[in-house]
């Protein structure tokens, strides 16, 4: 079941859908007009008078971030900015209960993006509203945050979150004027002219969001790109414009999507993978996507996945263009309560549409039937016959839901109504969590470890923890994920890594492999996780692209790989970057290891990448492919300033034949690689890529790795370095 199949309108319902708008925004004393030139100045203001797939990218500079806060200051907390209920047209569930689940699982914070659509801006944006708000008061150790997954014109989905006394009126202003579904911005040929203006309205969207902050009207706001490559629509140069238009407001991508559990969970069939990522080039598709790229890797998105792919090339401009990843929950896999019954009763059993009918009743669907009793269902979060905390119906989680589940398909044709839908999502903080590092736990603490890239995410429970840290000999401060070292040519860069196994289990549903096309699963399999090896990768910031529709960042590659197989307490790993020079990014991940093989663009480049799903049903059990992914430090050389004290006692360092000049001290402007002096030797332990691609060429590079006292490390469990490849 594809629960994001758009429903597309005829140009006759999509003529009702703008005027039923346009009276929406004259009851606001507002135009449709006034709120897109406010976007379009915003544009202006910023110096973006035009945007155009062939101007190139201006946004290689940080963003106005604060000073990096220090590692020490700050707390990680749970989270999913991608959460569906009955008031998006394809959902189920009651916002209490997506809160139920999300809390069953751990999340500190949450945010409900529905979809757009007549209903939702007539009536659904307030009546969800007070009840968010009301459940802010019901749970105050939970962030609830309200935005709208918008329908970015000419692409794909995006998430919208915004915060503040007037976040519904904001919200519902956004989708009047600027969502691609509401207004016919969608299935546009790629590199069309209404492909380029549609374009320059998704940017005029995202700067007014900008402006409405600046205005005060909303405390902050923040946009991401959703499943950015299921279909294939959201070309290099869009996203790349998006960001140009505001980069603090237009932050980043969806890592990996959510529907992990499609090709998994019942009434599926060959050809279902992780992501609902089945589809291949259309003529929206961007010209230079393939039907490969259209694909999960480990779960992960191509644009993510692939190392010296498309987010390297963002990184290597020096754009602060971080990943997150969510559950995009809409209807959870093997659970036994199914979609609710309208009211029998005018206009509910008239031949008329979902849309009529949800707005009659406030922009909702009505509430899920327990098929267990074919009631309305109760709360959520029950206890188990053990008295422990379970949620209703899920038959992995439950032993009594396992039991009437196992009990209903003994007497199925004995008339048993208990029954599952076909579901693709697994609970927010159930499978897919994304870790922030705020400084405070608040809304604005949230959003600001967003923008600031202090995030982490891992699928399976992967990891109970992660800290990472990029120091430099005499700096007091070090900096963690999103932040941005400045050292002195010839300084020292160490990266560390304090890792936390998990040590819980997990449960989940193993599917019998004697009966692959089966429909019955054995249910409640224990698991914990083991992280096998974790990657360094990174490459030179090399400042703009000259073309903006680039993919590959050519010298980025997988610079270290530590073996951390059989680790169980937790262990701190080190890697040095001698004798820098000039400006470069790390960024990180970690596998369980049991699916990888040659990189995209191969295996020189990513030894132990990630590989695509299987074709038959249910090969893409996304419990035995674990990845987690890790944004960027940024190390910036600043070469305007003295040497370090260090640096001039070992002598000056020249550029390298390679490289020539030295860069700016910026790492937007930055020069291709960090490098060492010539007579700087290289360690035992070799580096991971060739000279022509390793921005630590001829740099002596030294790894450590040591294990606290909660855990031991087997004599044969050293840091494992990867085969010389020719330095």
């Amino acid at each position: 079941m594809h629960h994001h199949d758009d429903i597309r309108l005829s140009d006759d319902d999509l003529q009702i859908q703008r005027e039923v708008g346009d009276a929406e925004l004259a009851g606001m004393g507002i135009t449709r007009r006034t709120v897109l030139q406010t976007g379009l100045a915003a544009l202006a203001a910023a110096g973006i008078a035009e945007i155009a797939p062939s101007r190139p990218a201006n946004a290689a500079v940080p963003r106005s971030d604060p000073a990096d806060p220090s590692p020490d200051s700050l707390t990680w907390l749970v989270g999913d900015h991608h959460v569906h209920t009955q008031w998006s047209y394809d959902a189920k569930y009651r916002i209490a209960d997506q809160l139920d689940a999300a809390q069953h699982h751990g999340c500190d914070w949450i945010a409900f993006t529905e979809h757009p659509r007549d209903f939702h801006a007539d009536a659904g944006v307030f009546t969800s509203h007070d009840l968010i708000v009301a459940e802010r008061r019901r749970r105050p150790d939970m962030l609830i945050f309200q935005g709208i997954e918008w329908y970015i014109p000419a692409a794909e989905h995006g998430t919208v979150l915004v915060h503040g006394k007037d976040e519904a009126e904001i919200l519902r202003q956004f989708e009047l004027v600027f969502d691609g579904y509401l207004n016919g911005w969608q299935d546009t040929p790629a590199n069309s002219p209404e492909q380029t203006e549609q374009t320059r309205k998704a940017a005029a969207a995202i700067a007014w969001l900008g402006q409405m902050k600046k205005d005060g009207r909303i405390d902050d706001a923040l946009v991401l790109a959703n499943h950015p490559m299921r279909k294939g629509i959201d070309g290099p140069g869009e996203i790349r414009q998006w960001n140009d238009a505001d980069p603090d407001i237009m932050i980043g991508m969806e890592g990996a999507p959510g529907a992990q559990g499609y090709g998994y969970g019942r009434n599926v069939g060959d050809g279902d993978r992780r992501g609902e990522y089945v589809n291949k080039p259309k003529a929206d598709s961007w010209p230079g996507y393939t039907t490969d790229m259209m694909r999960t890797y480990g779960g992960w998105d191509w644009l993510t996945a692939t190392v010296g792919g498309f987010w390297d090339s963002m990184l290597a401009e020096g754009r602060r263009f971080f990943i997150t990843a969510n559950s995009d929950a809409h209807l959870y896999v093997w659970h036994t309560w199914r979609l609710g019954d309208y009211p029998d009763r005018a206009p509910f059993n008239q031949d008329v549409k979902e849309d009529v009918k949800m707005t009659a009743l406030g922009g909702r669907r009505p509430d899920p039937i327990d098929t267990r009793t074919e009631q309305t269902a109760g709360p959520l979060l029950v206890r188990d016959s053990h008295g422990h905390p379970a949620i209703a119906g899920d038959i992995v989680g439950n032993d009594l839901a396992a039991r009437d589940w196992t009990q209903a398909l003994a007497t199925r044709d004995q008339g048993s109504t208990m029954d599952t839908q076909g579901g693709s999502d697994f609970w927010p903080g159930q499978f897919t969590r994304i870790h922030t590092g705020v400084t405070e736990r608040s809304y604005r603490g949230v959003m600001e470890a967003l923008r600031s890239g202090r995030v982490w995410a891992d699928h399976g429970h992967l990891l109970a923890g992660l800290d990472v840290r990029a120091t430099a000999p005499g700096q007091d401060d070090a900096v963690t994920l999103g932040g941005e070292l400045v050292v002195h040519p010839g300084d020292d860069v160490t990266i560390t890594m304090t890792v936390t196994p998990t040590t819980e289990p997990t449960r989940h549903i193993r599917m019998d492999p004697a009966t692959a096309e089966s429909t019955d699963p054995r249910v409640g399999v224990d698991t914990v996780p083991q992280v096998a090896f974790i990657d360094i990768i990174g490459g030179p910031i090399t400042g703009a692209a000259a073309d903006p529709q680039t993919l590959r960042a050519p010298r980025t590659t997988v610079l270290k790989s530590f073996d951390t197989r059989g680790r169980t307490g937790r262990f701190t790993l080190t890697h040095t970057f001698a004798h820098v020079t000039e400006s470069f990014y790390v960024r990180f991940r970690g596998s369980d290891g049991r699916q990888n093989g040659a990189g995209y663009h191969g295996a020189q480049v990513d030894p132990r990448g990630p590989v695509m799903g299987g074709e038959r049903a249910r090969e893409a059990d996304p419990w035995k492919d674990l990845w987690f992914y890790a944004n960027p430090i940024f190390i910036s050389v600043d070469t305007e300033s003295s040497p370090s004290p260090s640096q001039s006692a070992r002598g000056s360092a020249s550029p390298s034949p390679s490289t020539g000049a030295s860069p700016s001290p910026s790492p937007s402007a930055g020069a291709p690689s960090p490098h060492t002096p010539s007579q700087s030797t290289t360690s035992a332990s070799p580096q991971a890529s060739s000279p022509a691609t390793d921005p630590t060429q001829g740099a002596r590079s030294t790894t450590s790795s040591s294990t606290t006292s909660e855990g031991s490390t087997p004599d044969d469990q050293q840091p494992r370095q990867l085969p010389d490849t020719g330095q």
